[in-house]
């Protein structure tokens, strides 16, 4: 769905302990540091994918080996804390760079915060909203329609001080990835979307992670979700009947 309870909203909540006026279990910097962490491991494995796999994509994007976040996905009670934490000073911020990357390369670095991406003029942050993922969204579908081979100019703010820097992209798979935090093994591919659950990261090494990774960015790469729906095929309580079942096992064979 375009509108979910974003996943830091969700890790927020399970930190917050029913003492003390319902703080933080421990410091909010600790909870950001493990978000980040987690977010960049999938973000490189996902790149990685992306950009060596680009041959066999016919929907391409500039890969930047840029990990982004807003302001406004997180909640009302820690944004405070995370423009802080994380040094937002521009609608868009820098979570994670990616080693040897496009961004790295063009000295783009964690924290730094963006106002424009090539001709991508991002918009403001509602500090006053309920939090929520759809300026993150848009940020990267208007990125990811850019031309995926050529260089852009990257307008950013590092430390007060403003910067253009030209990048030129690798091009890679369209596709975005999302962890979501919790105790399931959830992976999905919605077509644009690739969701892998921090709980793979907890249990398997990450060269087994990409495999799950791998197997639903080709989900994304073989439009599957866009040939069920064209077939009617129904989702939820009913994928487990009828022709249902043949036309998702397919899927999961190619």
């Amino acid at each position: 769905t375009e509108r979910r309870v974003p996943i830091i909203a969700l890790l927020a909540a399970c930190l917050l302990t029913a003492l003390g006026g319902g703080r933080p279990a421990f410091a909010a910097a600790d909870t950001f540091a493990a978000i980040r962490s987690t977010e960049a491991r999938l973000a490189n494995i996902g790149f990685r994918l992306a950009a060596d796999n680009a041959a066999l994509c016919d929907r391409l994007q500039p890969g930047l080996g840029l990990l982004l976040h807003t302001p406004d996905q997180y909640s009302i009670d820690l944004r405070g804390e995370a423009m802080a934490y994380f040094g937002f000073e521009a609608p868009i911020g820098v979570e994670a760079v990616l080693a040897d990357g496009p961004a790295a390369k063009a000295d783009i670095r964690e924290d730094d915060s963006l106002v424009e991406v090539g001709s991508v003029t991002f918009a403001a942050a509602d500090m006053q909203s309920e939090a929520n993922t759809e300026r993150l969204i848009a940020a990267d579908r208007a990125v990811a329609a850019l031309p995926a081979d050529a260089p852009l100019r990257i307008y950013g703010v590092r430390n007060g001080e403003s910067y253009v820097k030209s990048v030129t992209p690798v091009p890679a798979c369209r596709s975005r990835f999302e962890v979501a935090f919790g105790s399931d093994f959830t992976a999905e591919a919605d077509g644009e979307l690739v969701q892998i659950g921090s709980r793979f990261f907890e249990e398997y090494p990450e060269e087994l992670v990409a495999a799950v990774v791998a197997h639903e960015l080709a989900h994304n790469i073989l439009r599957h979700r866009e040939r069920l729906e064209d077939a009617g095929v129904s989702y939820g309580v009913l994928s487990g009947f009828g022709r249902n079942v043949r036309y998702f096992r397919q899927t999961e064979l190619e």
